[in-house]
């Protein structure tokens, strides 16, 4: 699984005004919950970038004050004004206790249906799941090999070991749509099998044959 180290100061002071400071600071406040009591933090902007910022799933190292903790991102606030970062929120992990959490989607393989002008079109990004820390994976591969042109993948082909799928199971995954110019040619077609014979063209069985002189 991808893991993310991540060092923490211990906050001794709280509250709005505390908060605000540490903010100012580049600092982020953060509280580790789930154990047997909370651990409010704080770490520089710069430390969880990469944690925040990316569509990977992480298992985090944590450490505060030189004590050591297994978590995951649970919940981050940004600033509505400014889109700043104000706080994090981590779980921490035990292994005899499930967790839910949402597993990034990859594809995998190559669509019969786009190699035949169609396009891919992701319906879903993330997948809800439920299982023990040490069930859990990076992501959900979504093959591709079998998606054939207007069809579509939906949540009921996701099978992982020890790990129940909480998003519906009737959810299109992805799809491969018909383009508009595919889509303009296949109508002309059709309109153009069902139009009329033209004069002059061969009679129809059953139409009398034409007289000679």
């Amino acid at each position: 699984m991808n893991t993310f180290t991540l060092e923490g100061q211990k906050r001794e002071k709280f509250g709005t005004t505390a908060s605000r400071t540490l903010r100012k600071a580049g600092s982020v406040p953060c509280v580790l919950y789930g154990g047997k009591e909370n651990i409010h933090f704080s770490v520089t902007q710069m430390a969880v970038r990469d944690l925040v910022y990316s569509p990977k799933f992480y298992k985090v190292n944590l450490t505060v004050d030189g004590v050591s903790k297994e978590a995951i991102l649970k919940d981050l606030q940004f600033n509505p004004v400014n889109d700043r970062l104000e706080h994090l929120d981590f779980l921490e992990l035990d292994s005899s206790r499930p967790i839910i959490v949402e597993l990034p989607i990859e594809f995998t393989g190559v669509s019969p249906g786009v190699k035949e002008g169609g396009k891919l079109i992701p319906k879903l990004r993330r997948i809800k799941v439920k299982a023990l820390p040490q069930n859990l994976v990076d992501k959900v591969e979504i093959s591709i090999d079998d998606l054939d042109l207007g069809k579509s993948v939906k949540v009921e082909i996701i099978d992982l070991p020890n790990i129940e799928v909480l998003t519906t199971k009737n959810i299109p995954i992805a799809s491969v749509e018909v383009p508009r110019v595919m889509r303009s040619e296949q109508s002309a077609a059709a309109a153009e099998g069902d139009a009329p014979a033209a004069e002059g063209d061969a009679p129809k069985e059953g139409d009398a044959p034409a007289k000679e002189g």
